[in-house]
């Protein structure tokens, strides 16, 4: 049984080209810029850790299924 389930999706602020060709032109580096429409799933919820095991090969299959 799943107990005080939290779900919250944040979306990802990405940085704009002309940016990050600042950056690089200043010798920056550039680490985890968002590309796309990428949101943030963060998930929190109290259970036994088999119930935990499934939730998370569940959403790992989601996944699998994009490529």
């Amino acid at each position: 049984m799943i107990n005080n389930l939290k779900i919250k999706a944040i979306p990802v602020k990405g940085i704009p080209m002309e940016q990050i060709f600042k950056k690089i032109e200043a010798g920056k580096t550039i680490t985890g810029f968002a590309q796309g429409d990428r949101h943030v799933l963060k998930i929190e919820m109290e259970t036994d850790i088999d119930t935990i095991k499934k939730v998370v090969g569940y959403i790992q299959d989601l996944g699998m299924g994009e490529k």
